[in-house]
């Protein structure tokens, strides 16, 4: 094991955070005293505390419990490049387009092109559909375009227009993934987009990824999700040239805002 070396120390070293008596504050190393422990300090009020091993504790520093570690925020470089992800969509709205004739109210309407994606009759006026609710998301790899035909019910030629939110992501290859690594949506057009982040990787391909929210409104799927940006993640271990993260990357780092290649620790200020 490799110390830090103590130039990374002092007022305008390393930045941590840790419980001060009071409340979780920034806080810089005064010294190391063991491969994870650190005399911290806020300039007011010193501590000895070990770096958090999980991201439970390094996110929850004044629980009592967890109050003896301290966390090093560090962002991950946006690295990996080369993975397939195929995104998959559900109904989130579907308007009236045309009401077409001969419909019951408690009709189930089959989205035309959105596998698994029905409608209920909910409103209509002589046979013409008014409203609907969405009684299945279905889903679906690419949109279909509006105005959406359907099948089924008592009546025909009724469309909707439809708006579409993210239900998952499939991801396969690619190389230089971290986790947390979070997940662009280049080119969609949505009220409100999705947000997803790669959840586990294998040799630093991404294998899952996680969809932290779905968004709403969408119409247009656009380039599909790449690679976005580095996650905050909290380091367990370090070492003068590398660290390891709660969250389970081995990273190398530098201090300071430019990544060039390698997760960056903030300075305390």
């Amino acid at each position: 094991m490799h110390p830090i070396n103590n130039r990374h120390f002092g007022i305008h070293g390393l930045a941590v955070q840790y419980y001060n008596g009071t409340s979780v504050v920034p806080g810089y190393i005064v010294r190391q005293t063991g491969t994870k422990r650190f005399v911290v300090t806020d300039g007011s009020h010193p501590a000895t505390v070990l770096l958090a091993p999980t991201t439970a504790i390094a996110t929850a520093l004044a629980t009592v419990g967890n109050q003896g570690y301290c966390t090093m925020l560090v962002v991950p470089p946006v690295s990996g490049s080369g993975a397939t992800f195929t995104p998959s969509f559900g109904i989130d709205t579907a308007v009236v387009a045309g009401g077409g004739t001969g419909y019951t109210v408690g009709d189930t309407l089959h989205l035309t092109g959105v596998t698994g994606g029905t409608l209920a009759v909910a409103t209509v006026s002589t046979g013409v559909i008014t409203g609907v609710t969405v009684s299945a998301v279905g889903g679906t790899a690419s949109l279909v375009a509006s105005p959406v035909s359907v099948t089924g019910g008592t009546g025909a030629g009724a469309t909707f227009t439809v708006k579409y939110k993210l239900l998952a992501i499939t991801s396969t290859g690619g190389s230089g993934y971290s986790v947390g690594e979070s997940l662009s949506f280049a080119g969609m057009t949505a009220d409100t987009l999705p947000t997803a982040h790669v959840a586990t990787i294998t040799s630093g391909a991404a294998t899952t990824v996680t969809v932290d929210t779905a968004g709403s409104g969408i119409t247009v799927a656009g380039a599909g999700p790449g690679a976005g940006s580095g996650a905050t993640q909290h380091a367990s271990n370090l070492e003068e040239f590398v660290l390891w993260t709660t969250e389970g990357n081995k990273l190398s780092w530098t201090v300071g805002l430019s990544v060039n290649g390698s997760a960056y620790i903030a300075t305390f200020s």
